[in-house]
């Protein structure tokens, strides 16, 4: 594990050998300042996490990115065939095409190894219950409409501390990089109210 923000030690740590086959996994949202120490850990530094050194939910400091990760329903620890990722991709362009009908944003798009991910950049968030229930809530809604029996919607993925691919690393159950495919210029945020609008 690695408590920073750095891109250059991030790199760094990637290419250490005693991590070469190891998946990693970011926070997406911001923690509260101090919290390494909150912990007992290291800060920028890559070290092997002991009881209760890494971060929680309560660590988040403000929330501000809404994670849409679209899957294909298959067997767990089983990686997707290239026409499943298709299957993915396709399920993650119609949510998106769903929410920009309704006035949101572009969003990033990132493949994940195996399946499809849209990034929503919200107008920060506080990191309360409320706005849990409300992601969540949301989340439920759209996966309810667009899952099938052969693609859907993860929908735990409504806590703040949520961990998701570290872009650009190897997925290596996969066998494939995940990675950033676009970013909106600018990168335009999701207001509260347009989220209360769907749910």
């Amino acid at each position: 594990s690695i408590y920073t923000s750095d891109p250059a030690l991030i790199t760094a740590a990637l290419a250490r050998p005693e991590v070469a086959e190891l998946d990693a996994y970011q926070i997406l949202n911001p923690l509260i300042v101090g919290t390494p120490e909150k912990h007992s850990a290291p800060q920028d530094v890559l070290f092997l996490a002991g009881l209760g050194q890494l971060s929680r939910d309560a660590d988040v400091d403000r929330r501000t990115w809404l994670l849409l990760d679209s899957d294909v329903v298959k067997p767990t620890g089983t990686a997707a065939t290239d026409l499943q990722r298709e299957t993915a991709y396709k399920h993650s362009a119609e949510l998106e095409a769903a929410l920009t009908a309704e006035g949101w944003p572009s969003p990033i798009v990132c493949c994940s190894g195996n399946g499809a991910h849209r990034l929503y950049r919200l107008n920060d968030f506080p990191n309360d219950l409320q706005t849990t229930f409300l992601i969540s809530n949301l989340l439920h809604i759209v996966a309810r409409k667009f899952n099938s029996n052969v693609v859907k919607l993860d929908t735990s993925v409504s806590n703040a501390g949520r961990l998701t691919r570290l872009y650009g690393s190897r997925n290596h159950k996969a066998g494939r990089l995940s990675s950033v495919l676009s970013i909106p210029d600018p990168i335009t945020p999701v207001g509260a109210e347009q989220i209360k609008a769907l749910v």
